[in-house]
Parts: structure tokens; sequence; C-alpha cells
């Protein structure tokens, strides 16, 4: 039997070293700390000390509009290689991912939301109806 925690243990680790890597090739910034938490269907990401020295520079400068559009521009670079290092690592299919940082705290969450793989193709997937309003 497998042990599910040393399992979870080793993809946060893996998926720990891509992130870190993608943000000193992009950035040359180096992440302090990532923290997970997975659920069946989804994974919450907190990445602390996301956000780069001119980001800092700038909204401290009174330039948070600037500093803004600057870590839109980073996202847009970084989301992407991250929504597809999770699928990559974790074996998934993400059909939403979420993500914002907060220059303030130099703190980016990122949730990731899969679709679930049936462990027997042939079943079918119960659906509820929505409750009128």
């Amino acid at each position: 039997m497998m042990d599910v925690n040393l399992t979870q243990k080793k993809l946060e680790t893996t998926l720990s070293n891509r992130i870190k890597t993608l943000y000193e090739k992009e950035l040359k910034h180096q992440l302090k700390e990532i923290n997970y938490q997975l659920f069946k269907d989804k994974l919450i990401i907190i990445m602390e000390e996301s956000v780069t020295q001119p980001e800092l520079i700038l909204n401290e400068s009174s330039k948070e509009d600037l500093a803004k559009r600057v870590r839109n521009f980073f996202d847009q670079i970084l989301q992407p290689q991250i929504k597809n290092s999770i699928e990559e690592v974790l074996k998934v299919t993400i059909v939403d991912f979420l993500s914002d940082t907060t220059i303030e705290t130099s703190r980016t969450a990122a949730i990731a939301i899969f679709e679930l793989q049936s462990a027997n193709p042939s079943s079918e997937t119960i659906s509820y109806p929505t409750p009128p309003r």
C-alpha cells in the first residue's frame, strides 16, 4: 500500500522545484516558500515573497497602478506555465485556474480546479438539479 503522505510530499516537492525554477528563470527572483493544500478536485497554492524588487519599489513610490500593470504582465507569462506544471506533476486536467497577488504582502495565491477522472470510464456522472431561487 502506498503512503499517501509520502506521495503528496513528493508531489509538493516536485511542484515547488518547478515553480521556484520558473520564477528564477523568468523573473530572476527567488520565492521564499510555497505552501499547498490539496483537495479531491482542487489545489490551493500560496507563494510567499513572490513580488519582485521593482514591483515593490514602484508600489512604495506611489506608483501602485504601474506596479499592478507590471504584475499583470508577469502573471501572463507565469500562470500558463504554472498551470502546465500542475497538470504534468499531478497528471490532471485543469478546468479553471484562479490567481491573484497582493503586492503589499508579497504573496500570491492560486487555485487550480481539476476535471475529475473517473476510475471506471463507463460510469456515468450524476448531476443534481440546481435548486430554484
